[in-house]
């Protein structure tokens, strides 16, 4: 049997960082950062502690991958330039829906999210992450007000941000009674009605 190429290993090495990823993703938000050893990543990942940091130069890098995979993962369900201009609207709805959804299906990275964001040291080490994201998210948000100068639409914009991370929050604070869908809806009602005021 001959070595495997670059080509056959790529693929596998894809899976593993995945694996990685994920048990890093739920350790950190059960545990927290601090209570977690790369030891117990690697165990939980099936792969040897030497392996771990073949992929992640140590516990941080391991936290900021993290951190990067979760929010691109959301940042790939926004809408496009060419969505938000052919419908601004549809396209802050989209992300609204988009946002959501993933506080439902990404609970473990959210979890996680909501105490970083808090933690001054982490935040200003992976502020970059952080923000990029949030940026993205205020100009589909600030784009998706039609008519209004500049100013007020990256205002407006930061208004529904800052909404969205606090239903976030209350979310997470009382878990499944929290009515959502309800919050989602009414906040969708309200985008759309102050949209036809202008």
């Amino acid at each position: 049997m001959s070595p495997r190429t670059r080509e056959q290993w790529e693929p596998i090495k894809a899976r593993r960082r995945a694996r990685m990823l994920e048990s890093a993703l739920r350790l950190f938000a059960t545990r927290g950062v601090e209570m977690t050893s790369m030891d117990e990543v690697a165990r939980r990942s099936g792969v040897s502690k030497g392996l771990i940091y073949a992929y992640f130069k140590n516990k941080d890098a391991l936290l900021g991958a993290v951190i990067a995979e979760g929010l691109h993962s959301l940042q790939r369900l926004l809408p496009q330039d060419a969505e938000i201009e052919r419908s601004p609207r549809e396209a802050v709805a989209a992300m609204v829906r988009s946002t959501f959804s993933s506080m439902r299906s990404q609970k473990a990275f959210w979890s996680l999210y909501l105490s970083l964001v808090t933690h001054p040291g982490v935040f200003r080490r992976h502020r970059a992450t952080f923000l990029q994201a949030a940026e993205q998210f205020r100009r589909v948000a600030a784009r998706g007000v039609g008519g209004l100068p500049q100013e007020r639409a990256d205002l407006r914009g930061l208004l529904l941000l800052a909404t969205l991370d606090g239903v976030m929050l209350h979310y997470f604070l009382a878990g499944e009674a929290y009515p959502l869908e309800e919050i989602r809806d009414s906040i969708l009602r309200e985008w759309a009605d102050q949209q036809e005021e202008q």
